[in-house]
């Protein structure tokens, strides 16, 4: 999945939203820098890694053809076409209107059917919410949406399911929903605002709905019926693995049901994905699925390893093993980061998160507030001061007594070592 005729399709907007222009957030280190070994070429990547970076490749080269057949067929619309609330400028490539729905598959084979997003759901999407069609041709690629919180990515899944169940067919019956567990009633609350009237709604199904007897009964009905269903991280960690269930044949039809079930899976706080060797990592790759989609608002920075296992969730073996990784990218990239770097390791830095930027935009897209900065409302800051209380007031002096913030003892070492302890020692007092 990635632009195009895949789940998500960039808008203008997408390129100004991304921390660095190579999309990878680099933050200055203290450490010295050690001495890394010689950057591997592409063609000593194993043969699985090179097979997947041909496909990708091929694909991305395939939408670009299309979009240069369909170019004048199709229409800019800005913002006011699409929905009243979006931010000027903002146009991405569509057909159709809001009316009739959009249509997703702009870029698309000669001879195939256009395919429209619920024209209830059209009404209400905005520019960056674009979506397009995932091709029964492309089984077993994922995406990454990487939008700050905030910016509807819920919606935007649900507008997608939608779309790829109900407006066409391509094969797809069910969903798995894993996400924290203080979200899944959002979740459920979220498929029932979003429901189109012109479309048959997605049946809805959670694992706690039901007693743990009949857990299997319920994902069961789901396999045979169709639809979405929602589950925690705990729960779907343990079920996969067999741990609270005391039947051993239950234990394997809930297995096999989670394992086998969804044709689509989808991952919201997707940033929990962050150690190839977690059980709930490996269970979640045991899932044989044709799509994964990961949701995230945490900003793919710092940790390159926590990206890479994000990465090679939805698109596993992309970027090879964890070992090429770090010699291709991590490595290079954390060795231009140190306070001793010289201009080649910053050089090489840049050339190596252009790369790593460019091999993965054709399914990660990152968004901040940026896209919406013209739809909110100014910002308006109200400083209002409150005079403490006179026990506040003798406990506050008493603080800067016992520091030594009164006589000038305190030292900058350890003013530096104590400064959270005092924070939260303050905010007790001054709440």
């Amino acid at each position: 999945m990635g632009s195009g005729d895949t789940m998500i399709m960039s808008s203008d907007s997408d390129s100004e939203s991304s921390d660095t222009d190579d999309g990878v957030t680099i933050r200055s280190k203290r450490k010295k820098k050690k001495k890394i070994r010689r950057i591997i070429d592409d063609a000593e990547l194993g043969e699985e890694t090179k097979r997947k970076i041909a496909i990708e490749k091929e694909r991305q080269e395939r939408l670009k053809s299309l979009k240069i057949q369909f170019s004048d067929k199709s229409k800019m619309i800005n913002s006011a076409s699409c929905s009243g609330n979006l931010h000027e400028g903002a146009s991405v490539e569509v057909l159709g209107d809001a009316t009739t729905g959009y249509i997703v598959n702009v870029v698309r084979e000669k001879g195939e059917e256009a395919v429209r997003i619920p024209p209830g759901i059209s009404s209400k999407l905005k520019a960056h919410q674009s979506i397009g069609k995932a091709k029964s041709g492309d089984k077993g690629l994922g995406c990454i949406l990487a939008h700050m919180m905030g910016l509807g990515k819920t919606f935007q899944v649900i507008a997608f399911l939608y779309t790829a169940m109900r407006s066409v067919d391509l094969g797809l019956r069910t969903v798995l929903i894993v996400t924290p567990v203080n979200v899944l009633h959002n979740w459920r609350k979220e498929f029932m605002k979003w429901t189109p009237s012109e479309v048959k709604p997605l049946r809805v199904f959670m694992l706690e709905d039901v007693s743990r007897e009949r857990r299997a009964e319920l994902l069961a009905k789901w396999r045979a019926k169709g639809g979405v269903f929602l589950i925690g991280y705990s729960a779907f960690r343990n079920l996969s693995f067999g741990k609270n269930v005391k039947e051993p044949k239950l234990a394997r039809e809930i297995c096999t049901a989670l394992q086998d079930g969804p044709d689509i899976l989808v991952c919201d706080e997707a940033h929990m994905i962050k150690n190839t060797r977690a059980d709930t990592t490996q269970a979640l790759k045991l899932v044989k699925c044709q799509r994964r989609i990961a949701l995230t608002g945490s900003p793919l920075q710092n940790n390159l390893m926590e990206y890479y296992c994000m990465v090679d969730f939805v698109r596993e073996g992309f970027l090879g093993s964890s070992h090429e990784f770090r010699n291709r990218f991590q490595n290079p990239i954390e060795n231009g980061q140190h306070t001793n770097s010289m201009v080649d390791d910053v050089k090489i830095m840049n050339q190596r998160s252009h790369i790593l930027y460019e091999q993965l935009k054709g399914f990660v897209q990152r968004m901040d507030m940026s896209v919406v900065k013209k739809d909110l409302p100014p910002k308006t800051v109200f400083v209002v001061a409150v005079k403490l209380s006179p026990l506040q007031r003798k406990l506050y002096k008493r603080f800067l007594d016992v520091h030594g913030f009164t006589n000038g003892r305190e030292s900058n070492e350890k003013m530096r070592k104590s400064f959270f302890a005092g924070y939260q020692a303050l905010a007790q007092v001054c709440r």
